[in-house]
């Protein structure tokens, strides 16, 4: 057996007993607004998720319709961190005790935390020959849950990989291979935002910091500024999530020195995906709170162009995840005028729409 597929074997291994402990760690992006205490706060609830698999476990068994109905009760009272990690903990369950079958019980609650577990367990358990039938049941979904369900394939594929290059490189084919019209490029950002957060070593590590991509202070924008054309605009899109989660700076500086980043890419394309990727990792850094978002766009950049990209991510977000109001969340940011009706029809645009918008301050 050769290093390579060693290390593949060995990240596996890591992945499968990792997606039993903390599945949701899905928050380390609030890493950004000081979350690392609130990462280890997470951690430290390891038992509780185990007890909440187990429970859901024995749900499914005697009624999963009435499982799901319990969710979604003790999911309303959550925050949106908490109600995440409990359709993991769902998913988890109802991967095991039901199958591949089941995917359809997932339903979209809490930003389809149960589907992105379930597709991960499966890819898992199956291997790279269970993708076509994944792909095909996300393809079943209205266009943001199967954004939701490819996304979590992406992640799946990268754990069941490994994560070394040559493994980046082949999971990224397997994406492109399997979905070749890439639904917003779904599957990728999983990939991409996989290969740079590490969920899966960070939940196996005995130590509560995270186990994150090492950096380069000479390449920050690797891999993207060496990946395949047809690649780069997903990674630009997942890099600020990782800049602010391993900058050594806090507070506005830490949002800033990501920002300055996004403007260091040479392609106009990449400037405004990775500003968008900011945008998005400001509604989750925030934990969904509209006025600390607007203040985290606010402080990242002077340029209004540029800022307006930041609202207007940020305000999909709050959609993708089906957050209270969100229809108005633009408004509540305070924008006006032209920049108003803009991240509006950002927000409500189809997925595979938004990266052609023309997007204005003006």
């Amino acid at each position: 057996m050769n290093d390579a597929r060693r290390a593949s074997l060995a990240a596996r291994a890591v992945y499968t007993a990792g997606m039993k402990v903390l599945l949701g760690v899905i928050a380390i992006l609030l890493l950004a607004a000081g979350g690392l205490l609130f990462f280890q706060q997470h951690v430290a609830r390891r038992a509780g998720v185990q007890a909440s698999v187990a429970h859901w476990e024995a749900a499914i068994r005697v009624d999963p319709a009435a499982a799901r109905a319990e969710l979604e009760r003790s999911g309303a009272s959550l925050d949106a961190y908490d109600a995440h990690l409990l359709a993991h903990t769902f998913g988890d369950a109802l991967y095991a005790v039901k199958g591949l079958d089941a995917l359809s019980l997932c339903g979209d609650d809490f930003g389809w935390g149960c589907t992105h577990q379930f597709v991960a367990d499966a890819i898992q358990e199956h291997g790279l020959s269970v993708l076509t039938s994944l792909f095909a049941s996300c393809a079943e979904n209205d266009p943001l849950a199967a954004f939701a369900c490819e996304h979590g394939i992406g992640h799946g594929l990268l754990g069941y990989q490994g994560y070394s290059a040559a493994d980046l490189d082949q999971a990224l084919a397997l994406c492109r291979a399997h979905d070749p019209e890439q639904l917003l490029n779904a599957c990728e950002d999983g990939v991409f935002m996989e290969y740079n957060m590490r969920f899966l070593l960070t939940i196996e590590s005995s130590s509560t910091a995270p186990t994150l991509r090492p950096s380069d202070p000479k390449d920050p924008l690797a891999p993207c500024d060496t990946i395949g054309a047809g690649y780069a605009y997903s990674c630009a899109y997942e890099l600020p999530k990782w800049w602010l989660s391993s900058s050594a700076l806090a507070g506005t500086a830490r949002i800033r020195e990501s920002a300055a980043r996004c403007l260091t890419f040479d392609a106009s394309d990449l400037r405004r995906s990775c500003f968008e990727g900011l945008g998005t990792a400001a509604a989750m850094a925030t934990g969904l709170n509209v006025s600390a978002t607007a203040a985290f766009c606010e402080a990242a950049t002077d340029d209004p162009g540029d800022r307006l990209l930041c609202f207007a991510a940020a305000a999909y977000r709050f959609r993708m995840v089906d957050a209270p109001d969100y229809s108005s969340v633009c408004s509540r940011f305070g924008l006006t005028g032209t920049a108003l009706s803009t991240c509006a029809a950002f927000q409500s645009a189809d997925p595979n729409a938004r990266e052609r918008m023309a997007v204005s301050s003006e």
